[in-house]
């Protein structure tokens, strides 16, 4: 996808809003690993991690095509509503298949 041009403003958006924004709510994923999961679909690390911690990355990834996909659309509590559900749905618990992710 010509999106994931490394170094676009696309690619930019992606890994910094979505770093930037998850850490304000405690996400624990430091930037190179929210780079990792939006590239390689992947996640290393040493130490304990919250799974939920990726489910919200790959849910944040997903709310910043929504918001570009629906640009010219009139910003109401519909599109707020879906907005959050989009960014909220999912969980540990979630069993998940491969179309849950997107990347």
């Amino acid at each position: 996808m010509e999106y994931k041009i490394r170094g676009g403003l696309y690619y930019k958006l992606q890994i910094l809003m979505t770093h930037n924004s998850n850490r304000k709510e405690g996400n624990s994923l430091n930037e190179e690993q929210t780079r990792l999961i939006y590239e390689t679909r992947t996640f290393v690390s040493n130490d304990l991690f919250n799974v939920d911690d990726i489910i919200e990355t790959n849910n944040h990834f997903k709310a910043i095509n929504y918001c570009i996909n629906n640009s010219e659309k009139e910003l109401n509590e519909e599109f707020i509503k879906q907005l959050h559900f989009i960014l909220k749905t999912q969980n540990h618990s979630h069993v998940f298949t491969s179309h849950d992710f997107i990347f």
